[in-house]
């Protein structure tokens, strides 16, 4: 959910630059046509920033698929690190997890699977960590790019399991780190979710629409304040 809010106050302030920009222009051309486009470019994909989509539909097990989404930043680190998956379990009494995969090749999309993704959660810690998934040592994310290939599934202790499906639905994925204690120093490269949330991110076209009712208020108000005198304005 608050993924989803960052999202549209984001979208709300493209398109509050994009109506004043608009309203700079003395005449509807070519060129005002380019600006509405180049502000809509700027939206990002619907699902763009989401790179692991989490399957906890069956009882004590967990199941991570990558999706097509693309890494937000250019980052590397050392695999025996990995991704942090920020809130997964939120405020928690769960003991250390230390689990490889039951089966699976989840990798990040640069390198090649090791089939062994192995799992970690220090105890206490609000997230859960992917680590040792490649057969590289040191593993990279580049900017723009599909992020990570592949799924894997582990088995859960029944407290790990009720945690996960009763805290966040969604949230960031840091690297490199492993623990919350790594996230100064980590960067975010996407987010991910888990299937069957209620909150979905909507679809490009109608964001798309979103996005051009929010430009046309946004004119409007303009025009509106500067046909009005000063003193009326309050």
């Amino acid at each position: 959910m608050n993924t989803l809010i960052n999202r549209f106050s984001s979208m709300i302030s493209i398109a509050n630059l994009c109506a004043k920009q608009y309203t700079k222009l003395k005449t509807k051309s070519t060129l005002t046509a380019s600006l509405l486009l180049s502000c809509f470019l700027t939206i990002p994909t619907a699902n763009a920033s989401l790179l692991l989509d989490v399957d906890l539909s069956i009882e004590n097990t967990i199941s991570i698929s990558a999706t097509s989404g693309s890494s937000l930043i250019n980052a590397s680190g050392s695999d025996i690190i990995g991704v942090y998956l920020d809130g997964f379990f939120g405020s928690n009494t769960i003991d250390t997890i230390f689990t490889s995969a039951i089966s699976g090749d989840l990798t990040s999309a640069n390198e090649t699977s090791d089939l062994s993704p192995s799992l970690f959660h220090r105890a206490g810690d609000p997230g859960l960590n992917i680590f040792s998934f490649s057969n590289a040592s040191v593993v990279s994310f580049t900017q723009g790019a599909l992020a990570f290939v592949g799924s894997a599934t582990w088995s859960l202790s029944e407290s790990a399991y009720k945690h996960a499906l009763n805290s966040a639905k969604s949230g960031n994925i840091f690297f490199p780190a492993d623990t919350i204690d790594d996230l100064n120093n980590a960067f975010v490269i996407g987010s991910w979710a888990v299937k069957g949330i209620d909150a979905q991110i909507p679809e490009p076209t109608t964001i798309a629409i979103f996005m051009l009712g929010l430009v046309s208020a946004g004119i409007s108000r303009i025009r509106r304040s500067k046909s009005t005198p000063i003193g009326q304005r309050y």
